[in-house]
C-alpha cells in the first residue's frame, strides 16, 4: 500500500469509503451468474464473497488505526483469490464477470507502489490463465489467447494512465507543501526582520533556513568604499571587506545588480579564492538588495557541499529575504532621519533642546570635569530690526559653521532658542573651558559679538541648577557690558 496511505490513519468512516467502492464492484460477478444458463458453481461464489467481505473488513480496520502496508498488500491479494474464485463461480471467463480482476490493479494504482502494482498485475495474468485452464481444456486456443493479451495490455495501459496521474498527483501536493513550509519559513523570518533589533543577523538566519546553507553572509559599503561583511551566520568573516573592483561573486552581483550562482566555485573566475577558503565554499548564491531605488549590499548562501543546480523555491525564498532586509534598512534608515530631524533645529542644522536633554545625562555621569556654557548673541533684535530677519537667520546659520571646527568631536554645541546656545564640554576643566569660549567670541561673524556665562557641574547638582549658575553667569557678562566671558565658580565651603 502507498506511504501516503500508511502515514496517517483514518476514521472508521473514512477507511469505509475508502474501500468500499472496490468491494461492491468486487460483488458484481455474482450478479452477473444470477440468471446465467451457464454452469454456476455455487460453492465458489459463497467462498469468494466470504473472502472478499473478509479482506475489506480486515482493510477498513487497519486503515482506521494505524495502517500496516504489508497487511493492506495481503487484504488486496486476498480480494484477487477472492474476485478469482467469484469469477469461476459465475461461468469462468466466458461469463463477462472477468473485468472484476481489474479491481485490485486499480486499487493497487492509486494507493500501492509502482512494485505493488507490478506483483499485482502478475498475479492477475495467473488468474487470468488459471480461470481459462479451469474449463477442462489442457490447451490454451488463439480465442483464449487473444482473451489474455487483452486482459493483459488494457489493464496495463489503465494502471500506467491512474499510476503517473497518482505519483504526479502526490508530487504536487509534495512540492505544494514544500512551498507552504518555504512561505511561511519567509514570511516568519519577514516578520523578524522587521521586529528585530539586528535585522541584519536576523536575516542571515533565515537565509540558512530557507536555503538549506553552511552560512550566509550580508555585505554593505563600507565608509572605505569596500563591500564589508556586516553581519553573518555560520562562519567567521565578520568585517571582511571586498573590494568592487576585484574578482568575487559579491562584487559582479553589487556591481550588475543581478544575482549570481556558482555551482562550483573552484577555479571560477567569478569569486574571491579568499573569500572561499575562509568559508570553505563549494557552491554560492550571491542576491543584490535595494533600498532607496538603488543597490546597498547584497547577501551571500554559502554551501560547503557542491550543488549542482539552484532549486528556484530557494532561490525566490533567498530573493524574498532580501528584499525584506532591503526595506528593512530603508525604514530603519527612515526613522534615523526621522528622529535626527526631530532633535536637529532646522535653521542652524545644529542639535536643539531635546538632543541636549538626552544626551547632557550621559555627559553627566561618564565625564568629569564638565563644563556647560549659555551664549547669547549681542544686542540681536537691533541686527535683525536694522538688517532684516533674513540677515538675522544668515547670521545664526553661519554660527555652526565658524563654531564646530573650534569644538572637538564629544562638545555638544544646540541652539538653546533665538539666538541663545548651549554648550557642554567634557572633560574639560573650567580654566580650559575659558580659552575655549574666547576662541569662540572672536570667531562670531559679520563683525557680531557674544556673551557667555561658564559653570563647572560639581558632581552632585541636577541639570536644572548647573544651567542656572550658567545663566546667571551670562546675565552678569550682559551686564558688565556683553562681549565677554563671565564664570560661576562653585562655592566652597571653608573648614571651620
Amino acid at each position: 500500500m502507498p506511504e501516503t496511505v500508511s502515514q496517517d490513519s483514518k476514521t472508521v468512516a473514512e477507511a469505509t469509503r475508502q474501500v468500499a467502492p472496490f468491494a461492491l464492484a468486487g460483488v458484481a460477478a455474482p450478479l452477473v451468474a444470477i440468471g446465467s444458463g451457464g454452469l454456476v458453481q455455487n460453492w465458489a461464489l459463497l467462498l469468494g464473497v466470504a473472502l472478499l467481505l473478509v479482506a475489506s473488513l480486515c482493510m477498513i480496520l487497519d486503515l482506521a488505526r494505524s495502517p500496516r502496508r504489508w497487511v493492506q498488500d495481503t487484504c488486496v491479494f486476498v480480494c484477487l483469490l477472492a474476485l478469482t474464485l467469484l469469477v469461476h463461480g459465475a461461468g469462468g471467463t466466458d461469463s463477462g464477470a472477468a473485468l472484476v480482476l481489474l479491481v485490485p490493479v486499480v486499487w493497487m494504482a492509486l494507493y500501492g507502489s509502482r512494485l505493488d502494482v507490478l506483483v499485482t498485475l502478475a498475479l492477475m495474468l495467473t488468474s487470468i490463465v488459471a480461470l481459462t485452464l479451469s474449463d477442462g481444456s489442457t490447451d490454451i486456443s488463439s480465442t483464449d489467447l487473444r482473451r489474455i493479451v487483452v486482459f493483459v495490455t488494457v489493464p496495463a495501459l489503465i494502471v500506467w494512465t491512474v499510476s503517473n496521474l497518482v505519483h504526479r498527483l502526490e508530487a504536487s501536493e509534495q512540492e505544494a507543501r514544500q512551498g507552504q513550509d518555504v512561505l511561511t519559513t519567509v514570511a516568519t523570518a519577514a516578520r523578524l526582520i522587521r521586529e528585530s533589533s539586528d535585522g541584519r543577523r536576523t536575516t542571515c538566519e533565515a537565509l540558512t533556513q530557507v536555503a538549506d546553507a553552511s552560512s550566509a553572509l550580508l555585505y554593505e559599503i563600507d565608509e572605505t568604499g569596500l563591500l564589508t561583511v556586516s553581519a553573518v551566520v555560520g562562519s567567521s568573516v565578520l568585517g571582511v571587506g571586498v573590494p568592487l573592483d576585484e574578482p568575487s561573486a559579491a562584487a559582479l552581483a553589487f556591481n550588475t545588480g543581478l544575482p549570481v550562482f556558482v555551482a562550483n566555485t573552484e577555479n571560477d573566475d567569478r569569486v574571491s579564492p579568499g573569500m572561499v577558503r575562509l568559508t570553505s565554499a563549494q557552491s554560492v548564491l550571491v542576491q543584490p538588495f535595494r533600498h532607496g531605488g538603488l543597490v546597498q549590499g547584497v547577501v551571500e548562501v554559502v554551501w560547503r557541499e557542491r550543488r549542482q543546480a539552484l532549486e528556484p523555491r530557494a532561490a525566490q525564498a533567498v530573493a524574498v529575504l532580501a528584499e525584506e532586509i532591503g526595506s528593512a534598512l530603508e525604514r530603519a534608515d527612515l526613522v534615523d532621519n526621522l528622529q535626527r530631524r526631530v532633535k536637529l533645529d532646522s535653521l542652524t542644522r545644529l542639535p536643539n533642546r531635546r538632543a541636549w536633554r538626552e544626551q547632557l545625562p550621559h555627559l553627566m555621569h561618564s565625564s568629569t570635569p564638565l563644563c556647560v556654557a549659555v551664549l547669547d548673541l549681542d544686542l540681536f533684535k537691533t541686527y535683525n530690526d536694522t538688517r532684516g530677519h533674513l540677515a538675522g537667520d544668515r547670521l545664526l546659520q553661519s554660527l555652526a559653521p565658524s563654531w564646530l571646527p573650534l569644538l572637538r568631536p564629544e562638545d555638544l554645541l544646540v541652539r538653546w532658542g533665538g539666538e541663545e546656545f548651549a554648550l557642554a564640554l567634557p572633560d574639560c576643566a573650567l580654566d580650559r573651558a575659558q580659552q575655549v569660549l574666547e576662541r569662540l567670541r572672536l570667531a562670531v561673524p559679520h563683525q557680531q559679538t557674544v556673551s557667555a556665562g561658564v559653570a563647572m557641574w560639581d558632581g552632585t547638582e541636577s541639570i536644572e541648577s548647573l544651567m542656572t549658575r550658567a545663566d546667571v553667569a551670562l546675565y552678569e557678562a550682559k551686564a558688565q557690558g556683553r562681549n565677554r566671558i563671565v564664570v560661576n565658580a562653585p562655592v566652597v565651603v571653608a573648614d571651620v
